[in-house]
């Protein structure tokens, strides 16, 4: 984000935080379909597996596109001089 506009800037870092909500969201979407899964029986073994499945992909796959917006943030603070990077 090195050289990009404050306007661009403000943009990422209203992106990012909404993300992030959207990501809790679907986080207790996901709690939500292994409860149902465990507490009813009248689902066949089909749509459990469907559930669990789709639940798991969606999770693990936000928390990734979270992981990758954070370093994203991260990297423009850094450059922007906003943050001092940390030494190891």
């Amino acid at each position: 984000m090195k050289n990009q506009s404050p306007h661009f800037q403000a943009l990422f870092i209203s992106f990012y935080d909404d993300f992030t909500d959207f990501n809790n969201e679907c986080a207790f979407l996901c709690d939500a379909f292994s409860s149902l899964v465990n507490r009813h029986e009248f689902l066949n073994e089909q749509s459990i597996q469907g559930l669990e499945r789709h639940a798991d992909f969606l999770k693990n796959k936000m928390n990734v596109f979270k992981k990758r917006l954070a370093e994203m943030k991260i990297a423009g603070l850094i450059n922007n001089g906003i943050v001092e990077q940390k030494e190891n």
